[in-house]
Formats: structure tokens, C-alpha cells, sequence
């Protein structure tokens, strides 16, 4: 069942194989027992010693040592010297009690992983609402600038919006500071981003749109409290609101293989932020993992295009949930599948106008587009569909449309990426059997 090579294939990187062998030596190890189905040990350290259990049946790890990376060198450790020094092992006619709970969750799990969830939040939604994310003291300053943004909307729409368009950026800069004093820094940083989108050549659409979603978030906000506390996680998050990770991850969440489908970075602001877009292989449901941080601090390297891993995804509520935390990992290097997607342009729309009804504020809609092909004209980049009849408007510099049509040479693609209801941005590829990433 298992080789040196095959052990030491599963490490995350060279530096962790080469100290999996070093933890091989049955002289590290205060106690090593096992049965048929598993095998346990304790790690000798300066402290307290770390305790490793590993399923020798369904190749799963469980370590308590701080290494983020998995399967730690503990575990392989354990693994690699069952395989070459049995002899160092008891053993063993019943479980310790932390072994035997943490098979008893494996097995559970097993029976109930093949459950595909519904499309409503994976949070249980009595956990959530206005309450416990905000106080009734912010919510009033939210509530009294909300009521100023609806009143300066109507205001502006009355006088049209080429007169909005003559008073430059001031006008909207200055509605966001008071946005910031009202507690209500979501809607002043879609505020700021305005004056960028009136240089777009289709800045009316794009405008109305704009203006129509802050309406609809001011009518909405107003009767936050007789909504369901899905919206009213909603609304808060749009309107700025923060939720502490450490309370999503109380949540249950969706186990599942995860694909890392892609991940974006750039600065907003002056901070640094990343989207690492996560695709569940039973599930089909995608997941968004974002980070932001400042100057030079870096990211979390463990999310690189095209790795899958077995492990538990935490949704943030809401009325589609997309923004996600990863609770728990298990197993990495899984085989990696292509992922299921839409086979033509009607389903994906259709799916978008779904998920719109759900939460009219959505920002980037993912979507994996099977059998497309890119194409060029005059200078502007699109994806056709399969019968060439239907197009879809790309956002892309010339060097990624260019290497969209390398990876094609003419023939259909599969291609990932985000929606925003005007352009799509691709971000993967999946070209002769192997994810690639196309957006830079």
C-alpha cells in the first residue's frame, strides 16, 4: 500500500520530506502503538511532546504540533518508520481515548460525506443576526447616514447624471468622508471607486448601476430589523461591519476535496489584498479565501493554483455565501479533477440572474466556462462559445488574451474566473490536463 517514494511524495515540500526522514528514528519518538487501522506516537520535544496519529487505511493525519504545514514532518515520520522499522511499534488491543474520538469523527464523517449541501449558507442562521455583529449605538449612526445617502442619491439623480459627471471627484469624495463618519466605511470606499468608473467608455451603464445598487442598499437598510438575519448579515458586511474570524470558525462548515482554482493579488488603497478562489469537488460550490495586509507583509504561501486538499471551508453568512475560511485541512496533494461548469453562455447567465436574486450587491460572480474559445477583434478580447455564436466581453491586458489563444491554438477551453455583469476576468485555464494560471 505504501513505498518510501509514496510517503515522501505526500510532503508539501523538499524541506519537509528531508525532516520526515530525520523523524523516522524510533529513538525521537517517547511512544510508538498501532493497530491494523491506525497509528499513533509521541514526539519527544524540549516541552511537552507532540501527539501524531496517522490513518494507515485512509491516508489521514492529525498532528498537535504549530507546523502550518501538512502532513507535518511528524506524521510522515510516523508513517515512513512503519514502513521500515515496524519493530519500534507496540501493539496496541484499544484506541487512547483522543485516538479512538478522533476516528470515531473520521467515520462519521465518511458516512455523511457524500451529502451534497443546499445552496442556502452553510451557518446556521440563528447564529447570526444584527445583535450580536453590531451594537444598537452603531447601528442608529448607521441607520441616520444611510437616510443622508438617500436623500443626496435622489438629489443627484434628479439633476441627471451628466451634471454628476461636469463636478469631478470632489462630489463623491466628499459624500464618502461623511459615509466614514456615519460608520458606514463599506459604502465609502464604493464611493471612492466611482470617479474610476466614470473613465470607462461605458461609464453611464456602468454609473446607473452603481447608483442603483446604493439605493437599493439604503431602502433595504432602513428595515434591517424585520429582515432575515442572512440579509442582515448581508447589509452589515456591505455597509462595513467586520466579523471576527475566530466567530465564523465556531461555525460548521462544508468538508469537501478543494481545488485552488486561482488567486489574485493587487493594492487597493494602499493595502494589499488577495482573492484565492477555492472550488469544491463534491459540493460544486466555490469558495473565495480574502486577505489583506500592509507594506511588505506577505500571504499565507500555502494556497498555490492547482494544489487540492481534503479539509473543512467556513462560509461567512450571508444570502450567497462566498467569502470563506479554511478550518480544517486533513489531506493535501489529493488528485486533482477538472471541475464541473457551465456548457454554455445561457446557463452561466442564467445561474448569475439566480444568484443576483439572492444578493443584488454581488461583487464578482466565479464560474468555470466549459468548450469556449478565445478571440480578438479589433484589439478588444472576448469568449465565444462552443457554436461561435455567443460572446462574452473579457477584462485583460494583450499579453494574457495572447496566451488565453496559445493554450487554445483554436480549439475550446475550460476557463475560470469572475463575472462582475459587465466583463469577464479569466484567471485559470485547464489545458491539456493541468490547471494553469493566465492572469498575472
Amino acid at each position: 500500500m505504501y513505498s518510501r517514494e509514496k510517503i515522501l511524495s505526500l510532503a508539501p515540500d523538499a524541506v519537509s520530506a528531508g525532516k520526515a526522514v530525520e523523524c523516522a528514528a524510533p529513538w525521537r519518538w517517547e511512544r510508538a502503538e498501532g493497530t491494523e487501522r491506525a497509528v499513533w506516537g509521541l514526539y519527544k520535544t524540549p516541552a511537552e511532546p507532540f501527539t501524531t496519529i496517522v490513518d494507515v487505511q485512509q491516508q489521514r493525519f492529525k498532528c498537535n504540533c504549530p507546523s502550518r504545514k501538512f502532513p507535518c514532518k511528524h506524521a510522515l515520520g510516523l508513517l515512513l518508520m512503519l514502513l521500515e522499522k515496524p519493530d519500534a511499534f507496540r501493539l496496541a488491543h484499544e484506541y487512547p481515548d483522543e485516538v479512538k474520538k478522533w476516528l470515531e469523527v473520521r467515520d462519521k464523517r465518511k458516512e455523511t460525506e457524500k451529502e451534497i449541501p443546499d445552496d442556502t449558507a452553510p451557518v446556521v442562521e440563528s447564529a447570526w443576526n444584527w445583535q450580536n455583529i453590531t451594537t444598537p449605538q452603531r447601528l442608529e449612526e448607521m441607520l441616520e447616514g444611510s437616510e443622508t445617502l438617500e436623500n443626496w442619491l435622489l438629489d443627484l439623480t434628479r439633476q441627471g447624471l451628466a451634471q454628476a459627471l461636469q463636478q469631478g471627484p470632489d462630489l463623491w469624495l466628499q459624500m464618502s468622508a461623511r459615509m466614514v463618519d456615519s460608520k458606514l466605511g463599506g459604502l465609502a470606499k464604493r464611493l471612492r471607486q466611482v470617479p474610476a468608473l466614470l473613465q470607462l467608455p461605458d461609464w453611464e451603464t456602468r454609473l446607473a448601476a452603481e447608483l442603483g445598487a446604493l439605493f437599493l442598499f439604503v431602502r433595504s437598510f432602513k428595515k434591517i430589523e424585520t429582515l432575515k438575519p442572512a440579509m442582515q448579515c448581508e447589509l452589515l458586511q456591505i455597509a462595513g461591519v467586520n466579523l471576527k474570524k475566530e466567530e465564523v470558525l465556531k461555525q460548521s462548515g462544508v468538508w469537501d476535496d478543494w481545488l485552488v482554482l486561482s488567486q489574485v493579488t493587487g493594492t487597493e488603497e494602499n493595502l494589499n489584498f488577495r482573492r484565492v478562489w477555492l472550488w469544491g469537488q463534491t459540493s460544486l460550490r466555490p469558495a473565495l479565501l480574502l486577505d489583506y495586509s500592509f507594506g511588505d507583509a506577505g500571504f499565507d504561501t500555502r494556497w498555490q493554483t492547482a494544489i487540492a486538499f481534503e479539509g473543512e471551508v467556513v462560509f461567512y453568512p450571508g444570502t450567497f455565501p462566498l467569502r470563506a475560511l479554511v478550518k480544517t485541512i486533513e489531506v493535501q496533494n489529493k488528485p486533482v479533477a477538472e471541475p464541473e461548469g457551465f456548457s454554455s453562455f445561457p446557463d452561466f447567465l442564467k445561474a448569475y440572474a439566480e444568484a443576483l436574486s439572492q444578493n443584488p450587491w454581488l461583487g464578482q460572480f466565479p464560474a468555470v466556462l466549459k468548450n469556449v474559445i478565445p478571440a480578438v477583434r479589433q484589439h478588444q478580447w472576448y469568449l465565444l462559445d462552443h457554436a461561435r455564436d455567443r460572446q462574452l466581453l473579457l477584462q485583460t491586458e494583450a499579453m494574457t488574451g495572447w496566451k488565453l489563444l496559445a493554450l487554445s491554438g483554436g480549439n475550446p477551453l475550460t476557463v475560470f474566473g469572475e463575472w462582475d455583469g459587465f466583463v469577464f476576468l479569466p484567471l485559470s485555464v485547464w489545458a491539456e490536463g493541468r490547471l494553469v494560471e493566465v492572469c498575472d
